[in-house]
């Protein structure tokens, strides 16, 4: 299975993911999520990827297809898959005015972005939990 790297700023100032070999450890390709700095990345079912930046995006780790940009949250730094209920989960601000530290929720296998829980003071760890 090849290998997944975050080269953030390498391409032209936007991030982008080197596929590795695990074997020859050569960059295979590189996929490009668009205008996005990547921070993170979490792989769920499917070969679906979400890709935590300045705008999230769902996309397919085998081709680089975009499956699906989420508007309604920023770019976290944080980002988790359950396979419990097939969502991913990452922490951001959305988009109110002023923004409001929350976790996005994401369904993995469509990319539908299902909601923002408002988490104000909180952040980072709230993806990470098991129970969520």
């Amino acid at each position: 299975m090849p290998g997944y790297r975050n080269n953030g700023g390498s391409n032209g100032g936007f991030g982008e993911i080197a596929v590795i070999d695990p074997k020859s450890m050569k960059v295979e390709k590189r996929l490009k999520p668009g205008d996005c700095h990547a921070s993170g990345e979490t792989l769920g079912p499917s070969h679906h990827v979400l890709v935590t930046c300045g705008g999230p995006v769902v996309m397919n780790a085998s081709d680089g297809a975009i499956i699906a940009r989420i508007s309604q949250i920023g770019g976290g730094d944080e980002d988790w898959y359950n396979p419990g209920d097939g969502r991913f989960y990452f922490t951001a601000e959305d988009k109110s005015t002023p923004p409001v530290e929350s976790l996005g929720v994401v369904d993995a296998q469509t990319g539908a972005w299902l909601q923002n829980v408002p988490d104000p003071g909180g952040r980072q760890a709230v993806a990470l939990a098991e129970n969520n």
